[in-house]
């Protein structure tokens, strides 16, 4: 069993038909009431099931007696969560061995790769791990892990270049902004909670709902029309879709653009994602961090803007990877954006910080591997990971 995001399964079975065209697989998502009935047919006729996470959820409801070989988890950062409908779902799915494949084990703090950890071994592991310190968690997980960086297996890619460019708002933008700082909303009204206070001081820095104005999407706009005149292509991503459809309807008449977002199902995502692989006019993929980030290649493009970027490093450099990967043959270039005196100064601090937790508890754990003794015993419990 292949457990996925939804935006991937597609791909995957693509994937195992060219490199494994004797394997049957069975891309699986039916309906709660006929769930049970296809799970067992699928299950008889297939050697491979591939399913998302959204189908995890229910598992309690059609997974009992299917007893798998293997489950894969990719993007197993899904199930960080423990107290998640996928989490308490996933633990329904009997198996013998279950790989979890992640670049973002840690996303808010040291729990998160407890979670995993505990689904990996739940005798050995459990959440509260989560409150020991980097170096406990670290070192006990040490044997179920295997890492390696692009910059150890992958010696042939090009380089990488970041740029990391400030921006002074719109005087419009500032006048928006300042309101919200005093505490006033978009209409005027008293602004009580301080994470809505947070997020709407991002929103305004990314694009003005008052004004209609945008230094970011102004300053993108720009490169993109030089990209398109070298005949090169790019991805821009966001997290939130308000500025990222307001850049894609400035473009329309600018620049030739396809747009990726949440909205579109499984078969339309593979459209638009082939057409700008494949249309040597279409320059820009305007694309949602949550659907695109994870999973696809993207190596027709090798520029990468960042309209607004999630609060965990890892996350934004998956998202920067799409074009950073095999078969890439240009220099990439990923262009992030700082409005000076706002909150995103501070947001690039708390970047720089989580950067460093991530960097001392799966950074250390680059060059190791299994011990022959942990394999063995592994193996002996049918818990090989």
């Amino acid at each position: 069993l292949i457990l996925c995001p939804m935006s991937l399964v597609t791909n995957l079975q693509a994937e195992l038909q060219n490199w494994a065209p004797e394997i049957i697989s069975l891309a699986l998502a039916p309906p709660a009431h006929s769930a049970k009935i296809i799970w067992r047919k699928a299950f008889k006729n297939a050697h491979v099931l591939i399913a998302n996470y959204e189908q995890g959820r229910e598992a309690k409801v059609f997974a009992g007696g299917l007893q798998f070989d293997l489950i894969v988890a990719d993007e197993a950062h899904r199930l960080r969560n423990a107290s998640s409908q996928v989490a308490q779902g996933f633990k329904a799915f009997e198996r013998h061995r279950f790989w979890a494949l992640t670049g973002t084990p840690i996303e808010r703090d040291l729990k998160d790769l407890a979670t995993l950890m505990s689904l990996m071994d739940f005798r050995r592991f459990t959440v509260s791990d989560g409150k020991n310190s980097s170096a406990a968690l670290r070192e006990k997980a040490k044997p179920y892990i295997l890492r390696r960086t692009k910059a150890a297996v992958l010696k042939d890619l090009p380089e990488v270049v970041t740029r990391i460019e400030m921006l002074e708002l719109h005087e419009a933008q500032m006048k928006t902004y300042r309101s919200l700082l005093s505490g006033q909303d978009f209409l005027g009204e008293k602004i009580i909670n301080p994470l809505h206070k947070l997020g709407q001081l991002r929103r305004v820095c990314d694009f003005d709902p008052v004004s209609g104005t945008s230094i970011k999407l102004d300053r993108i706009l720009e490169e993109l029309i030089k990209i398109q005149v070298m005949g090169e292509k790019a991805i821009v991503f966001s997290y939130s879709l308000e500025p990222l459809r307001a850049l894609h309807e400035i473009a329309l008449n600018r620049v030739h653009s396809a747009f990726i977002s949440g909205k579109l199902d499984g078969a339309e995502r593979s459209t638009v994602i082939s057409k700008f692989k494949n249309d040597p006019q279409v320059t820009v993929l305007f694309a949602s961090s949550k659907v695109a980030s994870e999973g696809l290649t993207l190596v027709e493009a090798n520029h990468v803007f960042f309209i607004n970027r999630w609060w965990n490093p890892s996350s934004n450099a998956q998202a920067r990877d799409r074009v950073n990967r095999i078969g890439q043959t240009r220099t990439v270039f990923i262009h992030e954006y700082v409005c000076k005196g706002t909150v995103e100064e501070k947001i690039q601090d708390l970047l720089v910080q989580k950067g460093h937790i991530y960097k001392n508890v799966v950074g250390k754990m680059e060059d190791l591997l299994l011990e022959p003794a942990i394999v063995a015993h592994l193996q002996d419990s049918h818990k090989t990971i």
